[in-house]
């Protein structure tokens, strides 16, 4: 028993020598799957540039992949950095892949290739940018019409990158309409108001542009009337053109629009005198016509259209009829001396003070048919007159005196005042003095007539030295002078009137005028509306008087007097010129 194991011991470790006797050189391990082995071989990789694309729109990703012992069979995917790989890709085609509306943004996609083995390459990564390319749309102004009319509207959008599938629209805050076949919608409001359009364009996406617009439908005025004046009792003369027997009055429209301060009206109006006979007599937008050329006393048919910014138009009509003439100034006579021209002057003289030349004026004028009386001079001021005769013309007032008075008259009438100073000193009829006195001849209001007013209303047409012609015989039978005054003034209106109704313009008393005197001025007076010198030492007054003699008594003698004289053959009458 002992020496069969020794046999055995014996025969193994000689077994075992000769193994290890036939083991030559470390031999290559040859294992493909081993990293360590000389015959691994793994694919390798590369992959595609970054690239961007539009959502729902296909991407093909295209990677190369080589092997050193064999062939690519397939590409791997991970769109979660390489913890999944959740898509495969055949070797030898690219990946296609699509991101939808929700996927905007940048989007890693890491990829393996594995070969024939089954090896797999290190990852590579591609970088994709997914973009939103929303529709546009063309903006729709917003629209005005009436209310009459429908209103069709073509909606427009675009796609850089498709097509646009449909349109919406909602009004008012309702709900959305669509169309997938057209891009018009008709809108319409036949009450009229505003409607708000609020609309979109949906492209092949499924994104959205929107726009908003609105349509006012104008409503149109709902009437138009005159206002005032009613009738004759309500109607007041503005102006009046006591010459052409015309006057100026006001009309006021009411126009009712319900668009209120969104719409403006403009009035039209029309004015004849039947309902078949009709003249544009005003155009504008403010509710108040002032009418000229009014006939007093007379029936006018009105039409006046109110129409809107949108031309709709309301019309309305009637008749009125104008008041009467209005009274005119009292104890004046009108002098239509409006674009007259005459010859001013002695006619007989063509040199020195006297010498004719042409005069015109450019305005009507009121003036006293006759000289002031006591009577009109004291009662205006409030004084007591020692005179039994109240008839008689006032005299041994000043030209102070006698703008004082045109004031005070302007203010009891209700007019405005001619004549501003600048200090006042001494009493009326006796002592009165004014300072740097100023006439504004703009003024509505009772003055001293000029010289050239006074020549004009004097000679009441007349081409000689007398308003009656030229027979100096008659100055008895019109004037009140040294022949036949008996030394005194005397009652006006006693001798007969001129063919203007001026009484006792020549003779009786000289009269004030306005302008300083200068016996030199005709020389160089302005051929229209002279008002005399600037300024001087003593004021014109014109006509003759009591006293004189016959060489006195005529349409052109003139003296120049200081202005704070009074004496008892000095008076005046005053003018109201005629707007």
């Amino acid at each position: 028993m002992q020496k069969a194991i020794s046999l055995t011991c014996a025969a193994l470790v000689a077994l075992c020598a000769s193994s290890c006797t036939r083991i030559g050189e470390e031999k290559a391990w040859m294992n493909p799957y081993d990293p360590n082995g000389a015959n691994y071989y793994p694919p390798e990789i590369s992959a595609a540039l970054d690239t961007t694309v539009a959502i729902n729109d296909s991407v093909a990703i295209v990677v190369t992949g080589s092997d050193a012992n064999g062939s690519i069979a397939k590409y791997r995917w991970s769109f979660d950095g390489g913890d999944t790989w959740s898509h495969e890709s055949p070797g030898d085609e690219p990946f296609w892949w699509s991101w939808d509306k929700h996927a905007v943004g940048k989007h890693v996609l890491c990829v393996q290739a594995v070969d024939n083995d089954g090896l797999a390459s290190p990852a590579d990564s591609v970088f994709v940018q997914v973009r939103s390319y929303a529709p546009t749309v063309k903006a729709v102004g917003n629209i005005i019409t009436s209310q009459t009319q429908t209103v069709t509207v073509s909606l427009e959008g675009s796609d850089t990158n498709g097509t646009i599938s449909a349109y919406y629209w909602a009004t008012g805050g309702g709900n959305w309409d669509d169309s997938t076949t057209g891009s018009t919608i008709s809108l319409s409001a036949p009450d009229g108001g505003n409607v708000d359009v609020v609309w979109a364009a949906r492209d092949h996406d499924d994104l959205f542009a929107y726009d908003t617009f609105s349509v006012l439908f104008n409503r149109k005025p709902e009437g138009v009337s005159v206002a005032s004046p009613l009738n004759a009792g309500s109607i007041k003369y503005q102006a009046y053109n006591f010459v052409d027997a015309v006057g100026q009055i006001a009309l006021e429209f009411e126009g009712n629009d319900p668009d209120g301060a969104d719409d403006t009206l403009t009035y039209t109006l029309q004015l004849g005198p039947s309902a078949a006979e009709f003249e544009k007599v005003y155009r504008g937008t403010k509710p108040r016509a002032i009418l000229g050329s009014i006939k007093p006393a007379s029936t006018y048919f009105w039409r006046v259209t109110a129409k809107d910014l949108y031309g709709d138009s309301a019309v309305g009509s009637g008749s009125f009829k104008s008041p009467p003439p209005p009274p005119a100034p009292a104890g004046m006579s009108l002098v239509d001396a409006r674009n007259r021209t005459f010859a001013m002057g002695n006619i007989a003289s063509t040199s020195g003070e006297l010498q004719t030349h042409n005069v015109a004026l450019n305005h009507h004028f009121w003036i006293d048919s006759a000289e002031v009386t006591r009577d009109d001079f004291y009662r205006l001021f409030g004084l007591t007159d020692t005179s039994s005769n109240g008839r008689l013309p006032v005299a041994n007032v000043s030209w102070y005196d006698a703008v004082l008075y045109c004031n005070v008259k302007s203010i009891k009438d209700g007019l405005d005042t001619v004549y501003t100073y600048t200090g006042l000193s001494g009493a009326v009829g006796r002592s009165l003095v004014l300072a740097d006195v100023k006439a504004d001849f703009s003024v509505y209001g009772y003055r001293l007539p000029t010289e050239a007013e006074w020549e004009f209303a004097a000679r009441a047409g007349s081409k000689v030295s007398y308003y009656w012609g030229g027979d100096k015989n008659k100055i008895s039978d019109n004037a009140w002078y040294e022949g036949n005054s008996n030394g005194q003034a005397h009652a006006v209106m006693q001798k007969g009137a001129n063919a203007f109704g001026l009484y006792d313009a020549l003779g009786n008393v000289w009269e004030w005028c306005n302008d300083w005197y200068d016996q030199n001025y005709y020389a160089s007076s302005p051929a229209t509306n002279p008002t005399g010198p600037a300024s001087g030492t003593a004021k014109v007054s014109r006509g003759g008087s009591y006293f004189n003699d016959a060489s006195y008594i005529n349409c052109f003698s003139r003296i120049g007097t200081p202005p704070d004289t009074r004496g008892p053959a000095i008076g005046f009458r005053t003018v109201l010129q005629h707007p």
